[in-house]
């Protein structure tokens, strides 16, 4: 976990329970606190890979809210880089790092039970005969596309598959994009985000994606998984989607 002005960091495992059981980071090098958490060690990790497990990091150190410094171990913090995110934000005083009767100083409320936590991911997908189109770059079309403003607003999309990937594989899309001549499409805002109370979106984990357009989908294997599923369905069998779950490199429609 990185960070130039914590004194000491814990990442906290969860169980299915909500029971939190803390493990101290005990070093610290090239800006990052970090350890080592055996499988058999209090809560322990699921399965081998320990994927599902959910957790959390805490830090303790300086708190001045003058001078941006606002450690608090009474708050627990996301992973920035987790895959997958389970729960919501629940607005209230214990999300706040400070003090409601004194702006100045830390909250003690502690906020797990109040926001989301990250969960540890299999990264390995079986993708089957399925494999990169590795078209030319000189001969790519990309076509930067909204999922849900898409699949909404075009006129022969299912409604039931309206706002999700499966209504960006269906048949009509397809068909649309293939007479534009697009060949790749990039999509947007597809990350996990936390609405604030304005309506705005900030990035809840854009390492994660979101579970808004899939009801099923909760990590990235679940991503891919309904991208492979999605598209066969669509075109008759033959997978159409090739993703990278990071954002990192566009879905191939032809």
């Amino acid at each position: 976990m990185a960070s130039s002005v914590a004194e000491a960091a814990e990442v906290c495992l969860f169980d299915d329970a909500g029971t939190e059981t803390r493990f101290r980071l005990p070093d610290y090098d090239g800006g990052a606190w970090h350890g080592f958490v055996p499988g058999d060690a209090g809560a322990g990790l699921k399965g081998d890979s320990g994927s599902g497990q959910a957790y959390g990091f805490r830090v303790r150190g300086p708190y001045d809210a003058a001078r941006g410094l606002r450690c608090n171990p009474a708050k627990l913090l996301l992973d920035p880089y987790a895959r997958a995110v389970r729960g919501e934000v629940s607005f209230g005083p214990e999300v706040f790092d400070y003090s409601w009767d004194d702006h100045d100083a830390p909250s003690p409320l502690d906020s797990a039970g109040h926001v989301p936590l990250s969960l540890v991911t299999d990264a390995a997908f079986d993708w089957g005969s399925d494999a990169p189109l590795r078209r030319d770059f000189a001969d790519t079309v990309l076509y930067e596309v909204h999922v849900k403003g898409f699949t909404m607003r075009h006129p022969d999309v299912p409604e039931e598959l309206r706002g999700t990937y499966a209504g960006l594989a269906h048949r009509s899309v397809r068909s649309y994009l293939s007479d534009l001549g697009v060949t790749a499409v990039e999509l947007l805002a597809v990350h996990q985000y936390v609405p604030d109370q304005c309506g705005r979106m900030s990035p809840g984990g854009r390492m994660s994606p979101g579970g808004r357009m899939s009801p099923t989908m909760s990590t990235g294997a679940d991503w891919a998984r309904s991208a492979q599923l999605s598209s066969a369905r669509a075109s008759g069998g033959r997978t159409a989607w090739h993703a990278c779950t990071t954002g990192e490199s566009p879905l191939d429609v032809s």
